[in-house]
């Protein structure tokens, strides 16, 4: 059965980041944005596990011009490596405007959590989605596609790119979580 939980905000890393984090090594993500506080604990997603808790320890601005040496050591890669990167992620423009995000790892989770237990309890979003659709429960048209696209066993990220990129991941979260939670208080 889900848990009532407040919203968790997550730092996404590519798996093969993970180790980088675990040595210390990696210290730092640069985004476009964020919706990050200094202090605040974040949970890390790394190879479709939540792999550990860290906690933001400053956020600052850079143009993309200005990332430089220091970025790149606390991203434990060389400097033209990051440059090219953040150039196939945010496109070329130098005048952009980056921010950087500084953290440090409070905990490791060993073995790694199974996002899907954790947000969604014993059901997976598609029997949610199944149960839900089936009981006639929703009633929003949007939050009606989305769940048959899942009852038909699309991804959230499949989803998430046909409604226009993987930021839309969220909203298919809280849909499946809204609906799970609706089904286990009625169960």
């Amino acid at each position: 059965m889900p848990r009532k939980r407040k919203t968790v905000k997550y730092i996404m890393l590519k798996r093969e980041l993970w180790p980088l984090v675990k040595k210390g090594i990696k210290k730092i993500t640069i985004r476009r944005s964020v919706r990050f506080s200094e202090g605040e604990e974040v949970l890390i997603h790394a190879g479709g596990k939540i792999v550990g808790r860290a906690r933001i320890t400053n956020i600052y601005r850079k143009k993309m011009k200005s990332i430089g040496a220091e970025e790149a050591e606390k991203e434990g890669i060389p400097l033209p490596r990051l440059k090219k990167m953040l150039e196939n992620t945010y496109g070329k423009n130098p005048e952009q405007e980056l921010t950087v995000v500084e953290f440090e790892l409070v905990e490791v989770f060993d073995p790694p959590l199974d996002p899907e237990k954790e947000y969604y309890g014993d059901k997976s979003p598609q029997e949610i989605a199944e149960e839900a659709l089936k009981k006639g429960m929703v009633k929003d048209p949007f939050e009606r596609e989305v769940l048959k696209k899942l009852a038909e066993g699309k991804s959230i990220r499949e989803i998430a790119f046909e409604l226009g990129g993987l930021e839309k991941r969220k909203i298919i979260r809280r849909i499946v979580r809204k609906y799970g939670e609706c089904l286990s208080a009625t169960s």
